[in-house]
Protein backbone atom coordinates (compact mmCIF):
# COMPACT_ATOMS: atom_id res chain seq x y z
CA UNK A 1 0.00 0.00 0.00
CA UNK A 2 2.84 2.18 0.53
CA UNK A 3 3.75 2.04 -2.84
CA UNK A 4 0.74 3.14 -4.87
CA UNK A 5 0.71 6.39 -3.41
CA UNK A 6 0.65 9.09 -0.99
CA UNK A 7 -1.04 7.88 2.39
CA UNK A 8 -4.66 9.00 2.57
CA UNK A 9 -4.27 10.66 5.80
CA UNK A 10 -1.02 12.69 4.90
CA UNK A 11 -2.49 14.02 1.80
CA UNK A 12 -5.64 15.58 3.61
CA UNK A 13 -3.13 16.76 5.91
CA UNK A 14 -1.26 18.67 3.72
CA UNK A 15 -3.84 19.82 1.92
CA UNK A 16 -5.21 21.39 5.03
CA UNK A 17 -1.96 22.76 6.17
CA UNK A 18 -1.83 24.93 2.64
CA UNK A 19 -5.26 26.15 2.59
CA UNK A 20 -4.34 27.28 6.65
CA UNK A 21 -1.74 29.31 5.21
CA UNK A 22 -3.27 31.28 2.13
CA UNK A 23 -5.73 32.09 5.41
CA UNK A 24 -2.81 33.14 7.28
CA UNK A 25 -1.51 35.04 4.10
CA UNK A 26 -4.63 37.04 4.14
CA UNK A 27 -4.98 37.62 7.02
CA UNK A 28 -1.73 39.28 6.97
CA UNK A 29 -2.77 41.12 4.61
CA UNK A 30 -5.94 42.74 6.18
CA UNK A 31 -4.00 43.70 9.53
CA UNK A 32 -1.61 45.32 6.91
CA UNK A 33 -4.82 47.58 5.80
CA UNK A 34 -5.95 47.48 8.98
CA UNK A 35 -2.70 48.88 10.33
CA UNK A 36 -2.50 51.13 7.45
CA UNK A 37 -5.66 53.01 7.73
CA UNK A 38 -7.50 52.08 10.88
CA UNK A 39 -5.31 52.23 13.58
CA UNK A 40 -3.65 55.96 13.13
CA UNK A 41 -7.35 56.86 13.03
CA UNK A 42 -7.82 55.04 16.33
CA UNK A 43 -4.72 56.58 17.89
CA UNK A 44 -5.37 59.55 17.29
CA UNK A 45 -9.01 59.87 18.78
CA UNK A 46 -7.60 58.05 21.84
CA UNK A 47 -4.76 60.96 22.28
CA UNK A 48 -7.65 63.41 21.52
CA UNK A 49 -9.72 61.74 24.74
CA UNK A 50 -6.38 61.41 27.07
CA UNK A 51 -6.20 64.96 26.08
CA UNK A 52 -9.63 65.65 27.07
CA UNK A 53 -9.67 63.81 29.72
CA UNK A 54 -6.27 65.56 31.48
CA UNK A 55 -7.95 69.08 30.72
CA UNK A 56 -10.62 67.91 33.08
CA UNK A 57 -8.44 66.70 35.31
CA UNK A 58 -7.31 69.91 35.96
CA UNK A 59 -7.77 72.66 38.54
CA UNK A 60 -10.08 74.85 37.15
CA UNK A 61 -9.67 78.76 37.42
CA UNK A 62 -13.38 79.65 39.16
CA UNK A 63 -12.22 83.35 39.18
CA UNK A 64 -11.63 85.77 42.49
CA UNK A 65 -13.09 84.54 45.25
CA UNK A 66 -15.76 86.65 47.24
CA UNK A 67 -14.28 87.93 50.51
CA UNK A 68 -15.80 86.19 53.49
CA UNK A 69 -18.83 88.19 54.86
CA UNK A 70 -18.28 89.63 58.59
CA UNK A 71 -21.80 90.34 59.30
CA UNK A 72 -22.60 86.44 58.67
CA UNK A 73 -19.82 85.57 60.48
CA UNK A 74 -20.61 87.84 63.13
CA UNK A 75 -24.19 86.66 63.50
CA UNK A 76 -23.16 82.67 63.21
CA UNK A 77 -20.47 82.93 66.01
CA UNK A 78 -23.29 84.14 68.98
CA UNK A 79 -24.62 81.15 70.64
CA UNK A 80 -27.49 80.91 72.93
CA UNK A 81 -26.51 82.56 76.24
CA UNK A 82 -23.99 84.96 75.28
CA UNK A 83 -24.32 88.81 76.18
CA UNK A 84 -24.80 91.73 73.19
CA UNK A 85 -24.38 95.16 73.92
CA UNK A 86 -26.58 95.62 71.30
CA UNK A 87 -29.94 98.74 72.73
CA UNK A 88 -31.87 101.53 71.25
CA UNK A 89 -30.22 104.73 72.34
CA UNK A 90 -32.08 108.40 72.71
CA UNK A 91 -32.85 108.58 69.05
CA UNK A 92 -35.37 104.83 69.54
CA UNK A 93 -32.92 103.15 67.11
CA UNK A 94 -30.69 100.15 68.05
CA UNK A 95 -27.11 101.28 68.33
CA UNK A 96 -26.48 98.22 65.54
CA UNK A 97 -28.01 95.50 64.19
CA UNK A 98 -24.94 93.80 64.54
CA UNK A 99 -24.56 91.32 67.50
CA UNK A 100 -22.00 93.28 69.53
CA UNK A 101 -21.03 89.93 72.33
CA UNK A 102 -19.72 91.62 75.60
CA UNK A 103 -19.38 89.55 79.02
CA UNK A 104 -22.24 88.95 80.72
CA UNK A 105 -21.26 90.07 84.15
CA UNK A 106 -20.10 93.64 82.23
CA UNK A 107 -22.41 96.18 82.86
CA UNK A 108 -22.77 97.06 78.72
CA UNK A 109 -24.79 93.53 78.64
CA UNK A 110 -28.01 94.70 78.21
CA UNK A 111 -29.55 91.67 75.98
CA UNK A 112 -29.39 87.98 76.63
CA UNK A 113 -29.15 85.34 73.13
CA UNK A 114 -32.03 83.18 73.75
CA UNK A 115 -31.48 81.27 70.35
CA UNK A 116 -29.78 81.02 67.48
CA UNK A 117 -32.45 79.87 64.03
CA UNK A 118 -32.86 79.76 60.33
CA UNK A 119 -36.07 81.97 60.69
CA UNK A 120 -36.63 84.89 62.62
CA UNK A 121 -40.52 83.77 63.06
CA UNK A 122 -38.97 81.07 65.58
CA UNK A 123 -38.19 83.91 67.94
CA UNK A 124 -40.07 84.37 70.63
CA UNK A 125 -42.24 87.50 71.08
CA UNK A 126 -43.40 89.31 74.18
CA UNK A 127 -42.29 92.21 76.29
CA UNK A 128 -38.37 92.70 76.51
CA UNK A 129 -37.48 90.48 73.79
CA UNK A 130 -36.48 90.96 70.44
CA UNK A 131 -34.54 89.88 67.50
CA UNK A 132 -31.79 90.77 64.65
CA UNK A 133 -31.57 88.65 61.46
CA UNK A 134 -29.25 88.55 58.13
CA UNK A 135 -29.63 86.80 55.50
CA UNK A 136 -26.08 86.76 53.31
CA UNK A 137 -24.94 86.69 49.97
CA UNK A 138 -26.12 82.68 49.45
CA UNK A 139 -29.26 83.34 50.32
CA UNK A 140 -28.54 81.99 54.10
CA UNK A 141 -30.61 83.36 57.09
CA UNK A 142 -29.26 83.59 60.43
CA UNK A 143 -31.62 85.09 63.32
CA UNK A 144 -30.72 86.28 66.71
CA UNK A 145 -33.37 86.04 69.84
CA UNK A 146 -32.54 87.72 72.55
CA UNK A 147 -34.69 89.49 75.83
CA UNK A 148 -33.60 92.13 77.86
CA UNK A 149 -31.22 91.76 80.88
CA UNK A 150 -33.01 94.32 83.26
CA UNK A 151 -30.72 96.30 86.11
CA UNK A 152 -31.86 98.26 88.88
CA UNK A 153 -30.74 101.52 88.41
CA UNK A 154 -31.56 101.14 84.54
CA UNK A 155 -33.96 103.98 82.76
CA UNK A 156 -36.05 103.85 79.43
CA UNK A 157 -38.49 105.94 78.11
CA UNK A 158 -42.24 105.73 78.50
CA UNK A 159 -45.83 107.74 77.57
CA UNK A 160 -47.60 109.00 80.62
CA UNK A 161 -51.22 110.63 80.04
CA UNK A 162 -53.39 112.61 82.76
CA UNK A 163 -56.77 111.03 83.49
CA UNK A 164 -59.78 113.20 84.47
CA UNK A 165 -59.39 112.08 87.87
CA UNK A 166 -56.24 113.34 88.28
CA UNK A 167 -54.17 110.11 88.15
CA UNK A 168 -51.37 109.28 85.39
CA UNK A 169 -52.00 106.50 82.72
CA UNK A 170 -49.21 104.63 81.05
CA UNK A 171 -49.93 104.30 77.69
CA UNK A 172 -46.66 102.99 75.94
CA UNK A 173 -43.42 102.30 77.25
CA UNK A 174 -40.36 100.69 74.91
CA UNK A 175 -38.23 98.61 77.45
CA UNK A 176 -35.51 98.43 74.82
CA UNK A 177 -34.40 101.69 74.96
CA UNK A 178 -31.59 102.60 77.14
CA UNK A 179 -31.10 106.25 78.46
CA UNK A 180 -29.35 108.29 80.71
CA UNK A 181 -32.09 108.61 83.93
CA UNK A 182 -31.22 112.25 83.83
CA UNK A 183 -32.30 113.01 80.36
CA UNK A 184 -34.11 116.00 79.38
CA UNK A 185 -36.95 116.15 77.44
CA UNK A 186 -35.11 116.60 74.28
CA UNK A 187 -33.30 113.63 74.53
CA UNK A 188 -36.33 111.93 74.77
CA UNK A 189 -37.39 110.31 71.31
CA UNK A 190 -41.19 110.95 70.48
CA UNK A 191 -43.61 109.84 70.73
CA UNK A 192 -42.77 108.85 74.31
CA UNK A 193 -42.17 112.16 77.16
CA UNK A 194 -40.79 111.13 80.22
CA UNK A 195 -37.99 108.51 81.95
CA UNK A 196 -38.77 105.89 83.60
CA UNK A 197 -36.08 104.19 86.75
CA UNK A 198 -36.33 100.46 87.09
CA UNK A 199 -36.57 100.12 90.59
CA UNK A 200 -36.83 96.11 90.79
CA UNK A 201 -36.37 92.59 88.89
CA UNK A 202 -37.92 89.46 90.39
CA UNK A 203 -39.00 86.67 89.47
CA UNK A 204 -42.66 86.76 88.44
CA UNK A 205 -45.04 85.66 91.30
CA UNK A 206 -47.32 82.99 90.30
CA UNK A 207 -50.32 85.32 91.84
CA UNK A 208 -50.25 89.23 91.71
CA UNK A 209 -49.26 90.56 94.98
CA UNK A 210 -51.47 93.59 96.13
CA UNK A 211 -48.19 96.09 96.01
CA UNK A 212 -45.44 94.17 94.07
CA UNK A 213 -43.35 97.56 93.57
CA UNK A 214 -43.11 98.94 97.30
CA UNK A 215 -39.91 99.26 98.43
CA UNK A 216 -41.06 99.78 102.23
CA UNK A 217 -44.08 99.13 104.20
CA UNK A 218 -44.48 102.81 103.82
CA UNK A 219 -43.53 103.72 100.27
CA UNK A 220 -46.23 105.36 98.47
CA UNK A 221 -44.78 106.16 95.32
CA UNK A 222 -46.45 105.21 92.12
CA UNK A 223 -44.88 102.29 89.99
CA UNK A 224 -45.56 101.26 86.82
CA UNK A 225 -44.45 97.29 86.16
CA UNK A 226 -44.28 94.51 83.31
CA UNK A 227 -43.85 90.72 83.60
CA UNK A 228 -41.37 90.06 80.88
CA UNK A 229 -39.06 87.41 79.38
CA UNK A 230 -41.91 84.95 78.66
CA UNK A 231 -43.68 85.81 82.05
CA UNK A 232 -40.32 84.86 84.06
CA UNK A 233 -39.51 88.23 85.63
CA UNK A 234 -41.42 91.18 86.85
CA UNK A 235 -40.35 94.88 86.28
CA UNK A 236 -40.52 97.61 88.57
CA UNK A 237 -40.15 101.07 87.07
CA UNK A 238 -40.95 105.00 88.65
CA UNK A 239 -39.57 108.15 88.28
CA UNK A 240 -36.13 108.54 88.91
CA UNK A 241 -35.09 109.96 92.32
CA UNK A 242 -38.70 108.96 93.96
CA UNK A 243 -38.13 107.85 97.12
CA UNK A 244 -39.23 104.79 97.89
Amino acid sequence: MNGRGPRPGYGRAHARTTVFGGQLMMLGIVLALFALLVVPSLTGNSSGAAASAGAGAEPQDAGPQPEPDPTARAFRAVEEGDCLSNHKSGDAEWTSFVPQPVPCSSENAFVRVTGVVANAHNCPDGTGRAHFFYTDAGGRTTAVCFQREFRTGQCFVASLVGTADGGVRMEEADLTVRLDCSAGAAEIPEPHNTVLEITGVMPAPETEPERPCARSPRDGATYWYWITNGDTELVCATHPGTPG
